[in-house]
């Protein structure tokens, strides 16, 4: 079974040593490779890349958030492969913390002032027509955070507290307890793959993995 995935989207998934990591792949190889038998490929590429190889036949499967248009050519899994929160970030000592705590949802953010990165797609939805701070990259925004440039980040808390840790900025930087949203990542199996079939038995294992604690473990190790 082809799998694939971004290459550059940790902890989820990315390349390290010419080789896929992150929670996807663990959960996959846990789960289609050691518990159902499923022989498995993981390849990462560009994320737009990735997805039109399974589109357009040459590979099997990717794991992501469940869209119209993914179920268009995929069949989706209905347990959950992972659960993302998406949470807001504040400097340590940020005076605007407190009004900060007031934000129920991601259309409060507008008064204040954002940083954010152009590789995140929930942003961009997210926060359309509110004036954001765009870097590059997670760990350029981070930073800018740390140097007063704005008030508030805001995304994917596996991603944010993954690259916290990674830049040393833990301390510095405050997840604050507010979930402005949740999305799901669920296995997504093009509608003609020889293994769409193996979908019924994937939900039992990972409903079984979670009962388990498996899937607890596996997230706990890229924190």
């Amino acid at each position: 079974m082809r799998l694939v995935y971004s290459d550059g989207f940790a902890p989820y998934s990315w390349r390290e040593n010419h080789r896929m990591r992150g929670i996807l792949v663990d959960v996959m190889n846990e789960a289609l490779g050691r518990r159902m038998k499923v022989a498995l490929s993981h390849q990462g590429f560009p994320w737009k890349r990735a997805q039109a190889l399974v589109k357009n036949n040459l590979a099997d499967a990717f794991v992501t958030v469940p869209t119209p248009a993914r179920a268009g050519f995929t069949i989706i899994s209905k347990e959950a492969v992972v659960s993302a929160t998406y949470q807001m970030y504040v400097k340590a000592g940020n005076p605007r913390t407190p009004s900060l705590l007031q934000v129920k949802k991601a259309s409060d953010l507008k008064p204040f002032s954002l940083g954010n990165y152009l590789g995140n797609g929930w942003a961009r939805k997210s926060l359309a027509g509110m004036q954001v701070h765009w870097a590059g990259k997670i760990a350029e925004s981070l930073r800018m955070l740390v140097k007063d440039r704005f008030d508030v980040f805001a995304g994917n808390s596996h991603v944010a507290n993954y690259q916290i840790k990674k830049l040393g900025l833990t301390g510095r930087v405050i997840e604050l307890p507010i979930v402005l949203d949740i999305n799901t990542f669920n296995l997504c199996v093009r509608k003609n793959s020889v293994f769409v079939h193996l979908l019924d038995e994937f939900d039992q294992t990972i409903a079984q993995m979670r009962k388990e604690g498996v899937l607890t473990e596996i997230y706990a190790r890229y924190r």
